[in-house]
């Protein structure tokens, strides 16, 4: 056992000691909750000058050779079955350093200690490394405690919060603030109120709206902000999202966006009111506006009559039951995708680019054979589409050039009808399936939201490294599960 204090070398607030374990017998007695096969364990006896938490790091210059892979950990009784049990066990290290010692040990002890009462470090290598033995540089820092409102290290190498606070924001170069718990922004308290604000019964709010206040009793890392996984229930009464923030089925919090405002055709971190849909500003956008029910190309019907604006239909179709679409005429220009686009009869929309097309019904037949990827037509360009029947299992194959880094857009749908509507006996289940030059899979697409049973396989990617030539040709598989008449 070696005494720190008497036998390191301190300065400020660190105190440092350079030792080696390779004449320490082989299997010590003292056992790491974070790695069970240590050999060369060196012990060292510390007792802080004041109340706080210690940053115990083997990530220094004295760590030699490089590669060495230490173990470290702190107990507040020399007990050997202590790191095990936990029940003293104040942190432990295997592999968190930093280039070129990326195998050496730091971490930051996860409870205060007491000023004037010993604690112990035990560092050991890693059994089964390359590198189990060698010379390491020990340095013990005693942490400042900064009170609520002062600026501290997110990491909790130079600075922690004081007891019922957290370090929220902050990077690796800018310090975060210690924010109280239960506070906007804090984290929820273990026990009693969890947040500030919360009503006793839990029925309308748990924190304020925008908060990332966690409750840790139930989902430790789930934040309940916008954009966050929804917090899971403690009580059955508890909204599993702050304020006006909803709940997705994909548990994810919400804005609820007011028509008019501002949202994301996604709905990924806003959803529209109840009656609105968020419509693109303009193909392909990353924002919208939430529109009125019944209103535009893409919003969902009304529930009485009139349930489209004039010039737009109801779909019936299922999936896209009860949306209003707006029927282009051949030669016009659609939106790829949209389900508020329907394209004339007879007619598709031709992409001209990722995102926008015109309603064509050019078509040339398939020929056969052309069932396998390597017996596709020859190229094709985005001008031309196919047209075909295809029965049960059938697989038709085209060749597409595409320049490198470019991708594909592929869609079908019926020759009679823009969607493949489901039900007991579907009569059209069209597959896609796109392969690199190689005849390897790189995407494939089966139902598609919005077209029923049609597939539609947006960007995939045409040069998959940057060793592959300035224009490379995959093939598109159109397969199906019924005999249907389709123009792909």
């Amino acid at each position: 056992m070696i005494d720190l204090n008497m036998m390191g070398m301190r300065t400020g607030g660190t105190t440092r000691i350079t030792r080696s374990n390779t004449t320490t017998p082989r299997n010590g007695t003292l056992r790491a909750s974070c790695q069970g096969n240590t050999v060369g364990q060196v012990a060292f006896r510390y007792t802080p000058t004041a109340a706080g938490r210690l940053a115990i790091s083997t990530d220094n210059a004295g760590t030699m050779p490089v590669a060495f892979d230490t173990v470290a950990w702190a107990l507040s009784t020399c007990a050997p079955s202590v790191g095990d049990a936990g029940t003293g066990n104040l942190g432990c290290d295997d592999d968190s350093g930093s280039d070129p010692r990326g195998l050496s040990s730091r971490f930051v002890t996860s409870a205060p200690v007491a000023a004037g009462t010993p604690i112990f470090i035990i560092v050991a290598g890693y059994g089964s490394a390359t590198t189990s033995t060698g010379t390491f540089e020990l340095s013990v820092t005693e942490v400042a405690t900064v009170a609520v409102g002062g600026m501290c290290d997110t990491a909790g190498q130079t600075s922690v919060c004081a007891t019922g606070a957290t370090c929220v924001g902050g990077s690796a170069t800018t310090p975060g603030t210690c924010t109280a718990e239960g506070a906007l922004n804090g984290a929820c308290r273990a026990t009693g109120m969890a947040c500030d604000g919360c009503e006793p019964a839990n029925t309308t709010t748990v924190c304020a709206t925008g908060s990332s206040c966690v409750d840790r009793r139930a989902l430790p890392w789930a934040p309940a902000a916008q954009g966050g996984a929804c917090r899971t229930a403690s009580r059955a009464t508890e909204p599993r999202c702050d304020g006006m923030l909803a709940c997705s089925s994909a548990s994810v919090c919400r804005t609820v966006v007011a028509v008019g405002a501002a949202c994301e055709p996604s709905n990924t971190t806003t959803v529209c009111a109840t009656g609105g849909s968020c419509v693109a500003t303009t193909p392909g956008a990353a924002m919208g506006t939430c529109r009125a029910a019944g209103t535009a190309a893409g919003t969902a019907c009304r529930e009485a009559a009139p349930r489209c604006d004039t010039g737009l239909d109801c779909s019936t179709m299922t999936p896209e039951a009860g949306v209003c679409a707006l029927t282009i005429a051949s030669g016009a220009a659609c939106v790829v995708g949209f389900a508020g686009d329907r394209c004339a009869m007879g007619t598709a929309c031709l992409p001209t680019t990722p995102t926008a097309g015109t309603c064509s019904m050019t078509a040339t037949a398939e020929t056969e054979p052309n069932n396998a990827p390597a017996m596709a037509q020859a190229p094709i360009t985005a001008t031309r589409i196919y047209s075909g029947m295809a029965s049960s299992m059938d697989r038709d194959c085209f060749g597409v050039t595409v320049p490198a880094g470019g991708s594909i857009f592929a869609e079908t749908n019926l020759s009679t009808a823009v969607s493949c509507p489901t039900g007991d006996m579907p009569t059209a289940d069209p597959v896609i399936t796109v392969y690199n030059p190689a005849g390897d899979q790189i995407a494939t697409s089966d139902d598609t939201s919005g077209r029923g049973l049609c597939g539609t396989s947006p960007g995939a990617t045409g040069s998959a490294s940057a060793a592959s030539p300035p224009a490379t040709t995959p093939s598109a598989s159109v397969g199906s599960t019924a005999s249907w008449p389709a123009t792909c």
